[in-house]
């Protein structure tokens, strides 16, 4: 971009038309907060979108070129979620006229792939101003769509500006620029000629609660892992198979109870944080999930935060279930303080291997290479927490294997089983996986990338 400026008055819908590469998304994108210009400045009904990106981002209703959700959720859902990021009702009746005022109520049940083309542009349209925003930024919002659909869609542009809303969208078509915009800028490699008085300044609000975005967040990933059935099944049949085998034949003796436990909510822990969390991040990012939160006013910790949380409820439902399934088949009962500090531990020992898996999301930008990374790191993580028990494979092996993640992770397991017992290794197993929560999320967030280009 060379020195873009313009103006957008209240009421106006702005167009910037140009061919592909002219710099329209790029322009779009430092005004959404998604990139960062190198000069210059963005204001937002009189707000500096730069020192106050929270702010400026909550009187932004954004399309995105490629609109992106959430799978699992239905629409209603989305439309919960983002109300919620916006500030505006979350309630279930407020989705339903929502859906209604764009002809979608009928299909508030079904998820996002299953609406047609035109049905998904009316519903982010819709998400984009559903905190109804003084202006609405549209990426193209035609493309793709059929005449009927198109000339649809321009009458609900219209209506935003008769509502008092400014617009400013980007295309490539003369006919919609002369259709539908009050003023055209014409782009070509990144420069334009402007020449309006800025609009005049609202007075300023500010960004949502922190409160409510986290609440819209953790009930929108709560759902998505509730109805995430394969990663379930494999958080919870995986221990029970390893439980049952490890305790077959002569490898029992070898194994007491305690430890097959021990180790069975240890490979638990490790299938919903390198095989599950690593997975549904990596997707989300490549099919455009998180740009779509981020031109939101959550800030990107919220988001990431969200979902670790809701991992690490995960964790502790899966440890619970294990140990109700465990204490029957291997008929052990522990103490309840027992209970209680493995509860603890299973907490920390997923913030563990969640920092890993964050590591690994956050250094690879490939979904196809993180699923490959994962699985080829996961049986090494967990079988090194099982060798720690044993020493046929020599001190050195053993000693190795012992302070791996997965056999801090068991040490600390097996101690917290029998608190009486807990001595200096099992102090020390804390202060390791404590170090390697610290370093793996420090390197998954310093170098995680929020887009696959």
């Amino acid at each position: 971009m060379q020195g873009v400026s313009f103006s957008i008055n209240e009421g106006e819908i702005f167009g910037l038309l140009g061919p592909n590469g002219a710099g329209k998304t790029s322009t779009l994108s430092a005004i959404e907060g998604l990139v960062k210009p190198g000069s210059g400045a963005i204001k937002v009904d009189g707000i500096d979108a730069r020192a106050r990106p929270g702010d400026a981002r909550a009187r932004i209703g954004v399309q995105l070129q490629s609109t992106s959700f959430q799978k699992e959720l239905t629409i209603r859902e989305l439309v919960r979620l983002y109300s919620g990021l916006y500030g505006a009702s979350r309630s279930k009746s407020a989705a339903d006229e929502h859906l209604a005022a764009v002809h979608l109520d009928e299909e508030a049940g079904k998820r996002f792939g299953q609406l047609s083309g035109g049905q998904q542009k009316r519903l982010a349209l819709l998400i984009a101003t559903v905190h109804d925003p003084p202006l609405v930024l549209l990426d193209e919002p035609t493309a793709g769509l059929d005449p009927q659909s198109r000339r649809q869609l321009w009458e609900r542009i219209e209506h935003m500006r008769r509502s008092g809303r400014s617009v400013l969208l980007t295309t490539h078509s003369m006919e919609e620029a002369q259709s539908v915009c009050d003023r055209v800028a014409i782009i070509d490699h990144g420069k334009i000629v402007s020449l309006d008085t800025p609009a005049a300044e609202r007075p300023i609000t500010t960004a949502p609660g922190i409160g409510l975005i986290l609440t819209s967040l953790l009930d929108a990933d709560l759902r998505v892992q509730l109805r995430n059935g394969r990663a379930l099944v494999v958080s919870l049949f995986l221990p029970m198979v390893l439980m049952y085998t490890l305790g077959a034949g002569k490898r029992g003796a070898l194994f007491p109870a305690s430890t097959r436990l021990a180790i069975a909510v240890g490979v638990g822990i490790t299938s919903v944080a390198i095989l599950g969390y690593t997975a549904t991040v990596a997707r989300d990012r490549e099919t455009g999930v998180f740009q779509r939160l981020r031109v939101t006013p959550a800030p990107t910790w919220a988001i990431m935060s969200s979902r670790l949380a809701v991992q690490l409820l995960s964790i502790l439902v899966m440890t619970v279930v294990v140990f109700i399934v465990g204490g029957v088949l291997l008929n052990l009962t522990l103490q309840p303080g027992a209970y209680a500090l493995t509860m603890v531990v299973a907490v920390l020992g997923g913030a563990e291997f969640l920092s890993i898996g964050q590591a690994i999301v956050g250094l690879l930008k490939s979904a196809d290479t993180v699923n490959a990374i994962g699985r080829l790191l996961y049986i090494p993580l967990f079988a090194l927490g099982i060798v720690a028990n044993v020493s046929i494979f020599g001190s050195t092996v053993e000693t190795i294997a012992r302070w791996s993640p997965g056999g801090a992770l068991i040490s600390m397991l097996a101690g917290a089983m029998a608190p009486a017992a807990w001595n200096s290794d099992n102090w020390w197993s804390v202060l390791v996986s404590l170090a390697y929560s610290l370093v793996f999320v420090a390197v998954g967030i310093r170098w995680f990338q929020w887009e696959t280009r």
